[in-house]
């Protein structure tokens, strides 16, 4: 804390103006007496995780907008923020980049869309800690959990501000309920970042589903072919030829459907049943997404 009388504020207005921004606050007094204060900008919690990345080296800043700088061969872990509606409250969706030390294709696995689905969430953060950034060729971008205040609730399929369906309102709309919300910003931050996506299933609480793979057949056959080695690289048992998801981008309503229509190869798996915790299907679920050659 600093005091300053008025003239001398006056006089060296730049430097009290440093000495704020470092987070100073300062006291402005007349005849001894404080009349005034002058406090550094409160940055949102948001503000605030960009400034650490900067700190940390994985983003740069100019005074303008933050512009990513992951380095290669490194990774880190954040939140996306899902913002405000007329029916609810802020959200965020907790996700891990790793961007590997070599150029190749970025790859998002996605979890949690149904969040009453463990197996494929703790999949994913077991295979966040096996994969070494210093031997990965390409990115991949991990989405731990998508559907948060499902998750928090333990609703099956249906979120639980709106009742929708995830997995039913993509490409999603940033003014529309909570899960349209949620589906706009995975639609705008992974599906459009990324080359592949695997959209990760398993049978819900109300669901005993034997392992298999949805391969979604968009009519391009050289496109096809590629969504196809991704179904057989990921590994499960069964793989179930679809047709049925529509071409219409404006309705695309699955994830997976979303990033095909985005000409972006993706595949959805469903892999344990009734949400329960199985080690076997932890096991083909992590193993399963070594598709690197795939893509």
């Amino acid at each position: 804390m600093i005091s300053a009388g008025i003239r001398d504020l006056k006089n060296r207005l730049s430097y009290y103006l440093r000495e704020v921004k470092k987070g100073e606050k300062i006291l402005i007094t007349e005849r001894d007496q404080v009349i005034a204060t002058i406090l550094p900008v409160d940055r949102g919690e948001e503000d605030s995780r960009l400034l650490s990345l900067v700190k940390e080296g994985f983003a740069t800043w100019k005074g303008g907008k933050p512009t990513g700088s992951l380095k290669a061969g490194s990774a880190v872990s954040g939140l996306l923020a899902v913002p405000a509606g007329q029916d609810g409250p802020a959200t965020e969706i907790p996700y891990t980049v790793i961007h590997g030390a070599k150029r190749g294709p970025v790859l998002a696995l996605v979890a949690g869309v149904h969040a009453y689905e463990y197996p494929p969430i703790l999949a994913l953060y077991r295979l966040k800690a096996k994969i070494d950034p210093g031997t990965l060729r390409g990115t991949v971008i991990m989405v731990h959990i998508a559907n948060l205040p499902s998750f928090k609730k333990r609703t099956i399929y249906y979120g639980p501000v709106d009742w929708k369906n995830l997995n039913r309102v993509f490409p999603g709309d940033r003014q529309g309920t909570a899960s349209q919300r949620i589906a706009a910003v995975l639609n705008e931050e992974v599906v459009g970042r990324a080359d592949a996506l695997v959209d990760m299933h398993c049978g819900d609480g109300n669901e005993a589903l034997i392992p298999y793979t949805y391969w979604m057949i968009s009519g391009d056959g050289a496109f096809d072919e590629k969504t196809r080695g991704l179904a057989l690289a990921f590994g499960l048992p069964h793989i179930i030829i679809d047709d049925t998801r529509g071409n219409d981008l404006k309705e695309s309503k699955y994830l997976g459907n979303t990033a095909i229509l985005r000409g972006k190869a993706a595949i959805t798996t469903e892999a344990g049943f009734l949400g329960r915790v199985v080690i076997k299907m932890l096991r083909e679920i992590t193993y399963g997404q070594a598709i690197g050659e795939a893509l």
